[in-house]
């Protein structure tokens, strides 16, 4: 198992029609405590943001990236998840 994970192709198109487009991340923790999850977001022509993100020991989750204030709506990224141990 890895503490560092990278995903190539995130976009959230911020649109009421039919072509909105949007990111989730699906995670499970299957170690016997709580992984706190740093991920940070690489855009082609923006800064970097950062978030965290907590998961239960032994749970899977599912995350609507849509509902983080942190990602850019209407560009393109790439995300690393960087975890504090081995998940």
């Amino acid at each position: 198992m890895s503490r560092i994970h990278y995903f190539g192709d995130g976009y959230l198109l911020d649109d009421a029609g039919p072509n909105r487009q949007s990111t989730w991340v699906c995670m499970y923790n299957p170690a016997p405590r709580t992984a706190r999850l740093k991920f940070t977001f690489y855009y082609e022509e923006a800064a970097p943001t950062t978030m965290a993100y907590t998961v239960p020991a032994e749970h899977g989750q599912s995350l609507h990236l849509a509902s983080c204030q942190e990602v850019h709506r209407n560009k393109r990224f790439g995300r690393k998840s960087r975890a504090p141990s081995p998940w």
